[in-house]
């Protein structure tokens, strides 16, 4: 395999100049589309190497001595080709991660419930713990959206559901306002904590509550808050069969490991891309997720 090298100048412009002079002047030799993968290559050196802190660059030593392989035509274009199907995969599964919203077909003949008859509230057991006063330790420490830290000790060891108690969140919904965690952890009084009697049910409020707007029990502008009281009177329409709350249940978490399986195989095909730029550069590639198992 030859390599034609050719030297960059300091800026992007330049740079973008040389690339295309090296395609209009080897038409015959370089595909266009194998340039946007040698590109591809390139940036990934240049950020490898790259020095210096805040604005970070590289020396025209390493831009010059880089240099790209000219298999021939037709191998460049089956490169080409394996790439974009590999990316095309990648592509297609975050759409599904970005795009599915677990959701419950409403029935007109279910009951309403308040919150508040559903679950026992347990947020009396919450201890909030300033920063400076945390130990690090192994459990969970959980706020309004999730994690913030992990502490040495913990105050819950049970299936517990978490719904944000204030913040910006609760009317941005950016991320879910209710989570279920299971074990030892530690909440602060930024999260209502709710025990369920059955798992299902647990789970059916979780979904449902993410999926619907509760602007209407939100108080407080600069800062949104959602009150016990509030939270209590929220209507839940669900069935009063436990055996139908698990078999909806059961089809949601189906779809959501469904979807789960799409964050492998992202980083499995994008693992297959590297493997193949580095097959090209006649690099050693990482192994793949298979080959660390």
């Amino acid at each position: 395999m030859s390599v034609g090298k050719f030297a960059f100048a300091d800026d992007d412009y330049a740079i973008n100049q040389d690339l295309t002079a090296l395609v209009s002047n080897n038409k015959e030799r370089l595909a266009p589309e194998f340039i946007r993968v040698a590109a591809h290559h390139i940036a990934q050196v240049v950020e490898r190497n790259a020095e210096g802190i805040g604005v970070r660059g590289v020396t025209r030593s390493v831009l010059s001595n880089l240099g790209i392989p000219l298999p021939p035509l037709e191998v460049q274009k089956e490169i080409v080709a394996e790439i974009e199907g590999y990316q095309k995969v990648v592509d297609g599964a975050r759409a599904v991660l970005d795009n599915y919203r677990p959701h419950i077909p409403i029935h007109p003949d279910w009951p309403k419930r308040n919150l508040g008859s559903l679950a026992e509230n347990l947020d009396s057991r919450r201890v909030p713990i300033t920063k400076g006063d945390r130990k690090a330790g192994p459990f969970p420490y959980y706020g309004a959206s999730g994690i913030v830290d992990s502490v040495a000790e913990y105050i819950f060891d049970e299936d517990i559901l978490l719904i944000s108690e204030d913040g910006a969140n609760l009317l941005a919904r950016s991320t879910p306002i209710a989570f279920s965690v299971s074990g030892k952890c530690w909440v602060n009084n930024h999260a209502h904590v709710l025990k369920f009697a059955d798992p299902a049910t647990q789970k059916f409020v979780e979904v449902y509550l993410n999926a619907i707007s509760i602007e209407e029990f939100i108080t407080g502008a600069a800062q949104p808050k959602l009150n016990q009281e509030a939270l209590n009177r929220i209507p839940i329409p669900i069935p009063n069969e436990v055996a139908t709350q698990e078999a909806i249940v059961a089809e949601i978490e189906a779809e959501q490991a469904l979807v789960a399986a799409n964050r492998e195989l992202i980083a499995r095909f994008e693992k297959k891309i590297q493997a193949t730029l580095a097959r090209v550069w006649g690099e050693e590639p990482e192994p793949t997720p298979a080959e660390e198992a």
